[in-house]
């Protein structure tokens, strides 16, 4: 999907979160799901709202973050990134007490 898709589809998704506000989600970038977001950030497989795609490239992919960044999500401001130029996936979770941001 093009960055454009991307962010439509994820803007779609998360408006049947229950959610209202940007802040209580948590945007990064990865290029390893499990070990990159699920474990890192304490994110339980089951019965937990997330959600994650592989973007085009790396550069859709920090766009991506930054438009959510600046919708007020939370996130990393590292710009350390993925050494990896393919299968670089965007990811995003809903914050809650137990995850780790």
């Amino acid at each position: 999907m093009t960055k454009d898709e991307i962010i439509k589809s994820f803007d779609s998704y998360l408006s049947k979160s229950g959610n209202k506000y940007y802040s209580d989600f948590y945007i990064g970038i990865t290029d390893n799901i499990k070990e990159g977001f699920l474990k890192k950030h304490n994110v339980p497989r089951k019965g937990h709202w997330y959600l994650y795609t592989l973007t085009d490239s790396i550069d859709d992919a920090v766009k991506i973050r930054q438009y959510y960044l600046d919708r007020g999500m939370r996130g990393s401001l590292d710009t350390r990134l993925p050494t990896t130029k393919n299968n670089i996936f965007v990811y995003c979770y809903k914050v809650t007490p137990k995850t780790i941001e």
